[in-house]
């Protein structure tokens, strides 16, 4: 069943992402490593505009298993566990460095006699890096810190 629920998430992306509509115009995609932060690769999404870009990311889904304190019934969840981040660029040409402030980012269901759903957003971070961007792909790198730590990520992207 949770399998499912993943193909359909991602079929649905895809068709979304990649159709030729003109939502989708200064959209992309990338792969990064430890982008989201945490993961080991990650599948990203960036709207990228002159000044400012966003992005949002999906770097795993976790399943498990547990028991509900109150009335000892089994209960299941999967979390899709990701970021959001703002990134303010200082160039306009193919070299663009820029400097960023982002959250870790989840979805959850969980199950048992009846079903929730939750969102939640923290860990933030911050970091510095660069876009080489000779269209119609791009690569990146940076130098982030949060969470009482430092780490880099970089990626391959390709706009839609």
């Amino acid at each position: 069943m949770n399998e499912k629920i993943c193909l359909t998430i991602f079929v649905s992306l895809f068709l979304a992402l990649f159709s030729e509509r003109s939502w989708a115009l200064g959209w992309s995609w990338n792969l990064g490593y430890n982008n989201p932060p945490g993961a080991l690769v990650g599948l990203n999404f960036m709207r990228l505009g002159s000044k400012v870009a966003f992005e949002v990311g999906i770097g795993g889904v976790q399943q498990s298993k547990g028991t509900d304190s109150t009335t000892n019934q089994e209960t299941k969840s999967i979390s899709l566990l990701g970021d959001i981040n703002l990134k303010y660029l200082f160039r306009d040409r193919v070299f663009r460095p820029y400097v960023q402030i982002g959250a870790g980012s989840s979805a959850s269901v969980v199950t048992n006699s009846g079903a929730s759903a939750g969102v939640g957003v923290g860990g933030a971070y911050y970091g510095a890096g660069f876009f080489i961007i000779p269209n119609p792909g791009y690569g990146y790198f940076s130098l982030n810190s949060g969470g009482g730590s430092g780490y880099f990520q970089f990626g391959l992207g390709s706009f839609f």
